[in-house]
């Protein structure tokens, strides 16, 4: 039974996957939860993940700030990524062309479930969650010019766990 545990942490990480699971807010470290609290202050609704992909770990904080839902990625101490949820209103215009451009060009019938922005301080991407024909989901990745740049397989077989 060890074996096969092994070999399947074994393939999940060498096959790129990633896993998360929701802990516990006493099981996240005091640094972030004191980052979050004094950047964004009367945040709400906090919810802590441990995401391991390969074999490197992450702490995501998910919460909503003044009516936005937030996800912020952490590695250690340090803030890697922050995620915000947007409107398709609050995406500028030509990256609205652009994007649905895209869209048409390569599905034609889709339907977008979800937007965010992606580090909306610095190097902002947008990554867009779609249902396609079929009902298969698939994210997409965006610069802020709305280039497509990724397409992101959405796993929804089940991998061995590693926690």
């Amino acid at each position: 039974m060890r074996f096969l545990l092994f070999l399947g942490a074994l393939l999940a990480t060498n096959l790129g996957f990633a896993q998360e699971k929701r802990i516990p807010k006493s099981d996240a470290p005091n640094s972030i939860k004191q980052y979050i609290s004094g950047h964004y202050s009367g945040f709400i609704k906090d919810k802590y993940y441990k995401e391991v992909e390969g074999n490197r770990t992450f702490i995501e904080c998910e919460f909503v700030f003044q009516g936005k839902e937030y996800s912020l990625k952490f590695q250690g101490d340090s803030l890697i990524e922050v995620e915000l949820s947007v409107d398709w209103q609050e995406v500028p215009t030509q990256s609205q062309m652009a994007i649905n451009q895209f869209l048409n060009s390569k599905f034609g019938v889709y339907r977008i479930l979800e937007i965010q922005q992606i580090n909306p301080q610095g190097n902002l991407k947008y990554e867009i969650t779609i249902k396609i024909k079929g009902g298969n989901e698939l994210e997409l990745l965006f610069d802020k010019n709305g280039n497509h740049i990724a397409d992101i397989p959405i796993q929804t077989a089940p991998i061995p766990s590693i926690f």
